[in-house]
């Protein structure tokens, strides 16, 4: 998957990506807020970086090897009710699409919608907080589904 791979990545930005993941899986968002606070203050811009292709690429894992295009879907977080593609925020739409090219491994177009970020410190965070929500919230969505098959 793209030009980063797991040898290259901030050991402690992994640690704390996969730390902030699983809290926010287990919906313990104290302890994902301050997994992701650590990963700023720690490890700066590059181990935030890294903790991206970490959500990215364990959503992608889970989604199989077959999976060339996720079916990522966008939930109300009062309702759990999908929300219609056309009516998600920006935020959540660039995250769709990093997150796709990820997948597709188009590094071309994942670098291209990093580097549109900016460097504004506000976007920066409701962009990349918006891919972690998105993660997350799949994640948490097929990891109930396989226990439901499991006792199926």
């Amino acid at each position: 998957m793209g030009e980063h791979t797991p040898d290259q990545l901030n050991p402690r930005a992994v640690e704390l990506a996969l730390a902030a993941l699983g809290a926010a899986i287990a919906t313990d968002d104290d302890t994902a807020s301050a997994a992701l606070a650590t990963i700023v203050t720690e490890t700066g811009a590059p181990g935030l970086m890294d903790a991206i292709y970490v959500w990215c690429d364990t959503l992608i894992t889970q989604a199989g090897p077959s999976a060339m295009f996720l079916d990522v879907e966008w939930a109300d977080d009062e309702t759990g009710h999908v929300i219609a593609p056309q009516d998600v925020p920006a935020e959540a739409q660039w995250a769709g699409r990093l997150l796709t090219a990820r997948a597709e491994d188009d590094e071309e177009t994942f670098v291209t919608l990093m580097r549109d970020l900016g460097t504004d410190p506000l976007r920066v965070a409701d962009h990349v907080g918006a891919l972690f929500d998105l993660v997350a919230v799949n994640l948490r969505r097929a990891l109930d589904a396989r226990r439901r098959a499991a006792l199926s």
